[in-house]
């Protein structure tokens, strides 16, 4: 009777503290397999009051890490990563420079691949806002990171907080001895615009004009997944076994140059068509053209500063099915270098003011079937950069803490 009344006292210590842990449900889940496989290792008997002892210090240990972690934070985890979320670990690591405070919260670390979530602070003032990105870095021993993606972050404005989750993949797997380095070289506080295209298309697509491909332009493809698993730089040492998304945004991130074929056309660059998308670009031309739907942006300058393409201003156009949830794969239909002439997606190219300054102009080509509809997305995307905080924030993570196994 006495050892069923302190199984029955211990159940409840352990009820009692997951219950205290329901803001954090991968902790708790952690916690109770644990419970579940965890296997004597000596013979001799174990007193039952040693064991209910480690047992609500490991409940008290765990409700203290979970208070941490709010109930926002979990959905928000749970809504980027579902396949991580239960194995990432605690890591607790943090850092202050210039008046922001970088925490690691948590980390898992599973063959060439790694998943962090981590926020930053302003502790001083406003420099992180809604639309604040960060420029991370991670390295471990010798071996290098193909790519990194980061997930739709989460932001706290009454701390000043922002909330990351980071996800990379190396050229091959981390060895648990080694430790990752982990890097927030900047914080950007970008702003971000979103305009959707398909009224526009619908308003001015019948009555757009096209011309020859200007002389000085340069082409873009996207790289075929055959060249992305011959050439390597897949993050895998088996780059067949890539989930069908990240070799979909290896494909976009590794676009090369290409020949334009003669006899190509774009829109009409001097069309009348010139409708402000922001204060330094426009749209300025939409429309099928060769069965392909052609959309053009037009970048110029105010004052004596001209923009240039490649820092300051970004500027993308993106098309996609409006039901997708893997986006890269999705958009990867409409940009599939085997339906655009010569695998174009990108033109660029510029003229010269006699002022000295220079305009730019872009057009994006995406492989359709039939004309867009709402079942698809057709939007800019425009991020202006208002100059950087330059950290680094940094962290040197032993590999062994954030390992699956170690679990």
């Amino acid at each position: 009777m006495s050892e069923q009344r302190d199984k029955a006292f211990v159940q409840h210590a352990i009820d009692t503290g997951l219950e205290s842990m329901q803001g954090n449900p991968f902790l708790a889940q952690r916690i109770m397999n644990q419970e579940r496989t965890e296997q004597p290792v000596m013979k001799k008997k174990i007193s039952f009051a040693f064991i209910l002892a480690m047992i609500l210090l490991l409940v008290s240990i765990a409700t203290a890490v979970a208070g941490a972690v709010n109930e926002d934070f979990n959905t928000w985890l749970y809504g980027i990563w579902p396949e991580a979320a239960m194995k990432l670990m605690p890591v607790d690591m943090s850092c202050e420079n210039k008046g922001i405070r970088m925490e690691v919260i948590s980390a898992v670390n599973e063959g060439s691949q790694v998943y962090v979530t981590f926020s930053m602070q302003d502790l001083e003032g406003d420099r992180i806002t809604r639309n604040t990105t960060a420029d991370v870095s991670a390295q471990s021993g010798s071996i290098n990171t193909s790519f990194s993606q980061t997930a739709e972050p989460l932001y706290q404005p009454d701390n000043k907080t922002m909330v990351f989750g980071w996800r990379i993949r190396f050229d091959d797997n981390l060895q648990e001895h080694k430790t990752l380095t982990f890097s927030v070289d900047s914080l950007i506080p970008d702003q971000i615009q979103f305009i959707d295209l398909l009224p526009l298309y619908r308003q001015y697509a019948a009555g757009a004009k096209t011309m020859p491909v200007p002389e000085n332009a340069s082409a873009l493809r996207n790289a075929r997944p055959d060249e992305i698993r011959q050439s390597g730089p897949a993050g895998s040492s088996d780059p067949d076994s890539l989930p069908e998304e990240d070799l979909a945004f290896l494909c976009y991130a590794n676009g090369q140059e290409t020949d334009i074929p003669e006899g190509m056309r774009v829109l009409d660059n001097h069309s009348a068509l010139e409708i402000p998308l922001t204060e330094d670009v426009a749209l300025s031309g939409i429309g099928m053209v060769d069965g392909q739907l052609h959309v053009q942006i037009h970048m110029f300058s105010k004052g004596y500063h001209p923009v240039n393409p490649d820092h300051d201003t970004g500027y993308w156009i993106n098309m996609y099915d409006a039901a997708a949830d893997k986006i890269f794969t999705s958009r990867a239909r409409y940009t599939d270098p085997d339906k655009l002439p010569n695998g174009i997606s990108e033109i660029l190219w510029n003229e010269s003011l006699k002022n000295g300054r220079k305009e730019y102009w872009r057009e994006w080509i995406f492989a359709v079937d039939t004309e867009p509809t709402e079942a698809q997305k057709l939007h800019a995307e425009i991020h202006t950069y208002n100059g950087s905080v330059d950290g680094p924030w940094q962290a040197d993570i032993p590999l062994r803490l954030i390992r699956k196994s170690h679990q």
